[in-house]
């Protein structure tokens, strides 16, 4: 009798340590989803099976003190979309031309991650590591988001303070729309435009090694966490704490009190 009762306290603690996952068919834009924005660049697809098994392996390697995390702010299942392939208008914002979607967090789901074509085609190591892949450091940098949503970490004045974060008026290079956009005042805007403009022209040239090795660099000088970390500070928190539970070289280099900031915030 107490073998089986130590059994069954096993048996309840790995079930309430166990993160389940929703593996959801695909919706229509126009009626079962409200945020249909994602939708213009991309449509809803069923799962393969390997495919979920990779996302298993891949959530099974990632940050346990993290998921708990999640878990305690957004419940036990974990909601997955699959998407086809898509463009987002990032691209031109940043680089003056259409780059790839790749994943993203939902906005009604408590939960819920959208995986697209791009997240499955892309097969590569992260810069400056030889065992992380861009797919495990792509599916945490999404968990850093959700992490965000519950802690509003990245609207925190003291976070907006580090890399000195302020709202400012931008133009659309292709529409020429004016729209008002975060930017990184701790970076000189000359230089990081330089840097985005040489990764647009090796992106150009199909030398995408080049512009990744390029953009590590350029972010290690930078003390950035990546380039990608200047789009706005709900990015830059993301790639904080990717960087941080996968790539420990790139988070020993940033400021101290970037790395503080962080260490507390995630505690």
């Amino acid at each position: 009798m107490k073998y089986l009762i130590h059994l069954f306290t096993i048996t309840f603690c790995l079930q309430i340590q166990a993160l389940e996952l929703s593996f959801e068919a695909p919706y229509d834009c126009r009626e079962n989803f409200k945020h249909t924005s994602y939708c213009i660049v991309t449509r809803p697809k069923e799962w393969k099976e390997s495919e979920k098994k990779l996302i298993r392996k891949l959530l099974e390697k990632s940050p346990k003190d993290l998921i708990k995390q999640l878990k305690n702010d957004r419940g036990d299942t974990l909601h997955l979309y699959r998407m086809g392939f898509g463009q987002s208008p990032v691209g031109r914002i940043l680089y003056k031309q259409n780059t790839e979607t790749i994943a993203w967090v939902h906005h009604e789901r408590r939960w819920a991650i959208s995986l697209t074509d791009n997240f499955f085609a892309i097969d590569k190591l992260i810069e400056g590591s030889d065992h992380i892949t861009f797919k495990h450091y792509t599916l945490v940098h999404e968990l850093g988001h959700l992490l965000d949503r519950s802690k509003n970490s990245s609207e925190k004045k003291d976070f907006l303070s580090l890399y000195i974060w302020r709202r400012a008026e931008q133009v659309d290079p292709l529409s020429f729309i004016s729209r008002t956009r975060w930017q990184m005042d701790a970076i000189d805007s000359d230089e990081l435009k330089g840097i985005r403009e040489s990764i647009a022209n090796y992106v150009e040239q199909d030398q995408l090694k080049e512009a990744a090795r390029y953009a590590y660099h350029q972010a290690q000088k930078l003390q950035l966490p990546s380039i990608y970390a200047t789009q706005n500070p709900s990015e830059c928190f993301a790639e904080l704490v990717a960087s941080y539970y996968l790539a420990p070289e790139v988070f020993s280099n940033l400021p101290q009190i970037v790395r503080q900031w962080l260490l507390a915030e995630l505690d």
